[in-house]
């Protein structure tokens, strides 16, 4: 939630980090999703498809949404140094995300490598 709220305030978009906090405010409304469930019918009908397909394709977007996720922080993290004057080095961050005991990604790696070759800030 202060992710998405300093974004705003430093005008970062981040929709993807904003989604997942919408979808965590809406699971924590259990009586809410309880009772209109009630009120709400819904016809279900077998998927007749190809669930490979579906599995590989959902896979394949998780991963997307996964690196733009990094990017987002990334972008969010380059502004507040600028706007709070953190003096941030985005080379240490991405080498701290990627030793830290949540986050341990190969893609920082090479998040890491584009800021070493000073190509990062093109991106963000």
């Amino acid at each position: 939630m202060w992710t998405s709220q300093d974004a705003m305030d430093i005008q970062v978009p981040t929709p993807v980090i904003d989604a997942a906090v919408v979808a965590r405010n809406l699971s924590a409304m259990k009586s809410e999703r309880e009772s209109a469930s009630k009120n709400i019918k819904v016809r279900a009908t077998r998927f007749k498809g190809n669930r490979d397909a579906i599995f590989k394709s959902t896979q394949k977007r998780y991963v997307c949404i996964h690196d733009h996720t990094y990017a987002q922080g990334m972008s969010q993290l380059h502004a507040a140094s600028k706007v709070y004057e953190y003096s941030l080095n985005l080379e240490d961050v991405a080498r701290i995300w990627r030793g830290g005991c949540i986050i341990r990604a190969a893609l920082l790696e090479n998040i890491q490598a584009l800021i070493m070759r000073g190509l990062i800030c093109r991106i963000f």
